[in-house]
């Protein structure tokens, strides 16, 4: 009876720090407060990187020539999202533009970002370079960054495919998001 329970025991310290670690990786839920702002943004898209619908997306901006070509704002691209009050963050997820039916272009996916942090909301430090090689799989990709409370955070696209910059959803990571977040949006944030 004693090795039962230890078992048990053992079985349920091992299921609480599983749950704490699931909790610790949840995404924060886009807000109404948080100001999203994009360097280029077709259809004023930027808040679909951030209503929890893989099938939405942010697309840059673009034009289509007389020609009938597309002419592009080429990379960099710039995403700055402010918080009314300073979020722990430790990462920032990306998940690619998703392949349909009626579009399985790759074009937007991300080659290569910087992401940057920001205590105050008005300086900002270098974090992390990522380079991302997603484009058939368009496998979500979680970048770590330094553990802190930040009141802004930037992500600057520095190279996307055919120069484009696209994103089904941007997230940011931490210990304070409730792992409820991950998937639903009650209201949709302030995009510029």
């Amino acid at each position: 009876m004693k090795k039962i329970l230890l078992i048990a025991l053992s079985l349920l310290l091992i299921f609480s720090l599983v749950t704490v670690s699931y909790a610790a990786d949840a995404v924060y839920k886009a807000e109404a407060s948080w100001k999203i702002e994009a360097s280029s943004d077709k259809s004023t898209s930027i808040g679909k990187a951030f209503d929890g619908d893989t099938s939405t997306y942010w697309h840059t901006n673009y034009t289509v020539g007389e020609d009938g070509k597309n002419i592009i704002e080429p990379c960099p691209h710039t995403v700055t999202v402010t918080f009314p009050e300073a979020l722990e963050i430790s990462g920032v997820r990306y998940v690619p533009k998703q392949k349909t039916e009626r579009d399985a272009s790759v074009s937007g996916t991300w080659k290569a970002a910087d992401i940057y942090t920001s205590a105050d909301g008005k300086s900002f430090k270098k974090a992390a370079t990522q380079t991302f090689d997603v484009a058939e799989s368009r496998e979500t990709v979680d970048i770590s960054i330094k553990k802190g409370k930040y009141k802004a955070m930037r992500i600057v696209v520095t190279d996307g495919i055919n120069g484009y910059a696209t994103a089904a959803e941007i997230g940011f990571i931490g210990s304070g998001a409730s792992s409820e977040s991950k998937t639903e949006t009650e209201t949709k944030p302030e995009t510029n």
